[in-house]
């Protein structure tokens, strides 16, 4: 039986600012804070995430998740980052 890989869509950040609902200077307080994954190299001067990640967390905080449970989300998700490389 053959596996496909699932494709993995990157993003802006000017993406996660509009599902966040945030603005720039919000979106890296967050990521310093531990409560959204740090960004990928898409290029000189371009970040991107994986949408998986982000649409992970917008559920986390829709559940009502607290920061302290959304910081170990954060590290799991880092964590795959990983592993799939």
């Amino acid at each position: 039986m053959d596996t496909l890989q699932k494709t993995e869509i990157l993003i802006s950040g000017r993406d996660v600012q509009v599902m966040l609902g945030i603005r720039r200077p919000t979106l890296y307080k967050r990521i310093r804070q531990g409560l959204l994954t740090s960004p990928i190299k898409n290029g000189a001067y371009r970040n991107a995430w994986p949408k998986s990640e982000i649409s992970a967390i917008v559920a986390a905080r829709i559940a009502g998740h607290d920061d302290d449970t959304l910081r170990t989300l954060v590290i799991q998700l880092m964590d795959r980052r990983k592993i799939k490389m």
